[in-house]
């Protein structure tokens, strides 16, 4: 479920910032960069939670999950 909620939250706030362009080009270059920030870092958080659910279905009895987990507290 924070797959789910992290991709709709980084797409909402996607949308939100690209609305928001006012066609400054000062404005609109700090907006593309809190864009990239915004995408880069979710979608880091994104691939460690695919890890983590990999290692829960690839390895249900063993706590390979762990090692993602502990990764994936320090990307959110």
């Amino acid at each position: 479920f924070i797959l789910v909620a992290d991709l709709a939250l980084a797409l909402s706030l996607v949308v939100l910032l690209h609305r928001s362009r006012s066609g400054l080009q000062r404005s609109d270059s700090v907006i593309n960069r809190i864009t990239v920030y915004l995408l880069s870092s979710s979608l880091i958080t994104v691939f460690v939670q695919v890890l983590c659910l990999v290692a829960v279905v690839k390895y249900p009895h063993s706590l390979a999950y762990i090692a993602c987990d502990l990764i994936a507290s320090k990307c959110e």
